[in-house]
């Protein structure tokens, strides 16, 4: 392997474990919310939880219009030159975006709110769409705070401040009420949600402001369709790749009832622990992709993802394992014995997140070699696939026919995204099957 290579997955790894650090504590926290709330409240109100839950993930990606990526690399370049006007500018132009477009979605909500309650089937939220509201605009502050302390390259603050804060404060008044034998109201769970992002929200805020004060300088002028022209291919690929996850609990929920949605839910929260180093890989891997291919030097690109790929796959590997013979038993311990029912979605999300940790980066490459429009079409379509499928094998088998349509979309978008890439672009990104070697081996 050539010395730059080494270099490259040396300094990978070493803020991947930063990364892993923080996010075990954020997703071990989720686990353990999960695991309160059901002793909280009943199955069918952890349904209603998770279909909200995932309303807000989508309604975040939608407010802040494709910007994160894009914002990221321009703040960076900025920094890089020195220029603070520029990033200033940067800053106060997707600020007054993200303001036009969370009015706009207000707006609609306000428009459509019955109609969404009665094609989601959950009733329950009638009279909470001011706290979901809340929710959705913590969400994309605390989303935003994060991006920009990355894009000035404060990497570690941007990811440390990011989910961990929240999920830990929320899990802990959670905590207290069940100690207390509290019964909780949907409405005051997610002001809890809300008010636990509240400190990290300041915390961005803080920071972002000490690293502008050192830097006195007028603001550059920034055309707001500058900013979201370059923004808008992401747009689409983000709400789409979040829909893969959303839009089949959804269909549980809309077919099946809140229920089903319940222990859908609780499934896709354990089977997320399979896919979980994927997740830092693609948090820390992005600029070094971008660099490597503005080089054109693809076999350092090549060890950098399947070495990657393959840690992946080592830590996915157990989880799979324990899910395949111990699923029941840990639905059952995690969240209750009426959850034992969801051990067979358990085992099919399991699978398809096990295909995606094998695949590796293909998606994250496509993005930083400047190919968001073929990302966006293979994502789309495997997203209509999923809706589709799982809307009609709904029907037939329940949830069952909702996680087989997931399982098969998944796998269906990783195999394709891996294929498109290698044709594409001569590289590969899924780990090798000899485990044995953690050292990457030119074959």
């Amino acid at each position: 392997m050539q010395p730059i290579a080494q270099k490259l997955i040396k300094r990978t790894l070493a803020d991947a474990v930063f990364t892993v650090l923080v996010k075990t504590s954020s997703s071990g926290a989720g686990v353990l919310i999960g695991a309160v709330l059901a002793r909280l409240i009943s199955l069918e109100m952890m349904g209603v939880y998770f279909v909200v839950l995932h309303l807000v993930r989508v309604s975040s990606v939608a407010v802040r219009l494709g910007m994160p990526t894009n914002l990221m690399r321009l703040l960076a370049v900025a920094v890089n030159q020195g220029n603070w006007s520029q990033v200033k500018g940067y800053l106060i132009t997707s600020g007054q975006l993200l303001l036009i477009s969370f009015t706009l979605l207000v707006s609609l909500y306000g428009i459509f709110w019955p109609w969404m309650l009665a094609l989601l089937n959950v009733p329950a939220l009638q009279g909470l769409f001011w706290v979901l509201i809340a929710c959705i605009a913590v969400r994309v502050m605390e989303e935003s705070g994060s991006t920009v302390l990355k894009g000035m390259h404060q990497i570690k603050l941007g990811v440390g401040l990011l989910d961990s804060p929240r999920q830990l404060l929320f899990l802990g008044v959670l905590a207290i009420l069940w100690l207390m034998r509290n019964e909780p109201h949907l409405g005051s769970i997610f002001t809890i949600y809300a008010l636990a992002t509240l400190p990290a929200i300041a915390l961005c805020v803080i920071a972002i402001a000490s690293r502008l004060h050192k830097h006195p300088c007028p603001v550059s002028r920034i055309a707001h369709w500058v900013l979201l022209k370059e923004s808008a291919p992401y747009l689409g690929m983000n709400i789409f790749s979040i829909l893969m996850a959303s839009a089949p609990l959804w269909v549980a929920s809309a077919i099946l009832g809140t229920e089903a949605a319940g222990l859908y839910g609780a499934a896709v929260q354990l089977t997320l622990l399979i896919s979980f180093f994927l997740g830092v890989a693609n948090q820390i891997t992005p600029a070094s992709l971008a660099a490597l291919y503005a080089q054109d030097d693809k076999r350092v690109m090549e060890d950098l993802l399947r070495t990657t790929a393959r840690w992946g796959l080592i830590i996915a590997t157990p989880a799979l394992l324990a899910i395949l013979l111990l699923g029941r038993q840990i639905m059952g311990l995690v969240y209750g014995e009426a959850y034992h029912a969801g051990y067979v979605p358990l085992v099919l999300l399991a699978l398809a997140q096990y295909v995606n940790a094998a695949a590796g980066s293909p998606g994250m490459l496509l993005q930083m070699s400047g190919r968001q429009a073929a990302l966006l079409k293979l994502t789309a379509f495997w997203v209509a696939c999923n809706i589709g499928m799982g809307w009609l094998f709904a029907h037939w088998i329940g949830i069952i026919g909702v996680a087989t349509a997931s399982c098969i979309a998944v796998v269906g978008q990783n195999i394709s995204m891996v294929y498109y890439v290698k044709i594409r672009l001569g590289v590969r990104t899924y780990a090798r099957l000899n485990l044995r070697a953690l050292k990457p081996q030119r074959s």
